[in-house]
């Protein structure tokens, strides 16, 4: 259904040319909103126009139009549309923008603009090397500060080949709309060139924290990207998540998809690491990850997110990945031709595939499988004496652990109310006692504490505070 849809929203419509005074742009339409045409160079039509040169006089509700043709351009945002007179710049698929040497190819910086039936292609060359593409495509970013960007509309596009993420929505971008279009072929530089990283998304919502205030940023807000709807695409990545989104950013909307492709096994075709998001009656066909995978780097990250009414076939390590608790609405997905539908403890508790008023519809479980643990994983490591240590319901931050008796003060999880962290290493820095005074950590080296904490930074705890001791 998406591609026929896709097929109608591409189709081009017909405009009446009349020729601008000075041979730049034509122009036709009412005073109060313009159609501005566009050639490529090549061409010999509009000698010396270009993408930006349109933009720079474009007012709202005016039209830039693009002739087929290859555009060696680069193009970014100049000014604001309006509620109902959007910009708006629209060609026919044979209009190809390939970049001029930025890295990102379009830049969009300013409320109410529509991308409509045109291409982005990030292979700029014939030659199929990591120089060939261009790092992003679409990169959408508010620049001013404590300002939301809203209104932005990509109806119909084909955007394929990216050497990083496709498609980026950033700083408070917040009730966009990405529909009806191809997606595809990103993260070559990690995926095809093995440039040692992950990036390769095809839509990519919000800011990781530790990229908060970086990258083009007006400030170090908690970037809420909030209320996007992403519906009726074909994405193909070749890369990472078909749309992935990030902490702090909540209410997006994500259904009607068909997703394929993504190739990391430690993510999947959707994530969400924020909160409250939706994906619904989705496709996910071919992924090496996950069909979805939900939750972020604090325990408040990444939960009561839904995921129902999907179709998941072929999908690499389970329907649903749930590494937080608790979640929303996980019921009624299809499973077709999968090895696994469920791989974390938390997504055990759900039946992805159940109907959504049955008992295990939600994943709201949290103080379950941590209780069960305690009694038996706190149990074994105090066999050989001492009391078993148990966290309190009402600490946000709670792990028990042995104190590793090296230089860089490990402490390896035994147990913990969030089952993601048991198993593994985190630094302890320093810590104060119950008394609130300095503990000397190294003449605590092998026993097994019950740690409570405010936060974790970059694998070492920030705040903690030993409660208890076991030898």
């Amino acid at each position: 259904m998406a591609k026929d849809m896709w097929k109608a929203c591409a189709a081009p419509r017909l405009i009446v040319v009349m020729l601008g005074l000075a041979g730049a742009f034509s122009f036709i339409g009412p005073a109060e909103s313009a159609t501005i045409n566009v050639a490529p160079k090549s061409s010999g039509r509009d000698e010396g126009s270009t993408i930006q040169d349109a933009l720079a006089i474009a007012q709202p509700g005016d039209t830039i139009v693009l002739s087929p043709g290859t555009y060696m351009q680069d193009f970014r945002s100049v000014r604001d549309g309006q509620l109902g007179k959007p910009i708006t710049i629209e060609g026919s698929l044979a209009s190809v923008v390939k970049g001029g040497g930025q890295p990102r190819v379009i830049e969009i910086n300013h409320s109410y603009i529509e991308l409509r039936n045109f291409t982005v292609d990030g292979r700029f060359e014939r030659a199929n090397t990591k120089k060939s593409y261009r790092d992003k495509l679409l990169y959408v970013i508010g620049n001013t500060p404590g300002k939301e960007l809203t209104g932005l509309r990509v109806l119909g596009m084909d955007i394929r080949n990216a050497g990083g993420e496709c498609v980026r929505l950033r700083y408070q971008a917040r009730q966009n709309e990405i529909a009806y279009s191809r997606i595809s072929s990103c993260g070559r530089f990690d995926f095809l060139f093995d440039d040692g990283g992950k990036n390769g998304e095809g839509i990519y919502i919000g800011t990781a924290p530790e990229q908060l205030g970086g990258r083009g940023a007006p400030d170090g807000a908690i970037d809420r990207s909030d209320r996007n709807r992403i519906h009726d695409n074909d994405i193909a990545t070749g890369g990472n998540e078909c749309v992935d989104i990030k902490e702090g950013s909540s209410g997006n909307i994500v259904e009607k998809n068909s997703c394929t492709g993504q190739k990391d096994p430690n993510s999947g075709g959707f994530d969400s690491r924020g909160n409250s998001n939706v994906f619904r009656y989705n496709l996910v066909y071919d992924v090496v990850g996950a069909g979805v995978r939900l939750g972020g780097d604090e325990e408040s990250d990444g939960v009561n997110n839904d995921v129902y009414g999907n179709t998941f076939r072929n999908v690499g390590v389970g329907l649903i990945r749930a590494q937080r608790a608790p979640q929303g609405k996980i019921c009624e997905n299809i499973s077709q031709n999968n090895r696994v539908v469920s791989t974390s403890s938390i997504s055990k508790t759900l039946d992805a595939t159940g109907p959504c008023d049955g008992p295990k519809a939600t994943a709201d479980l949290r103080s379950k499988p941590a209780a069960s643990s305690n009694r038996t994983e706190v149990a074994k490591e105090t066999e050989k004496g001492g009391a078993p240590l148990s966290c309190r319901p009402s600490v946000a931050g709670c792990v028990i652990g042995r104190l590793e008796g090296d230089d860089r003060n490990r402490i390896k999880i035994v147990d913990a109310s969030d089952v993601v962290l048991r198993g593994h290493h985190l630094i302890l820095s320093d810590a104060v006692g119950p008394d609130g005074k300095a503990m000397p950590l190294k003449a605590l080296a092998g026993k097994l504490v019950r740690l409570e904490y405010t936060s974790i930074e970059k694998k070492r705890f920030a705040g903690a505070k030993i409660i208890e001791v076991v030898n």
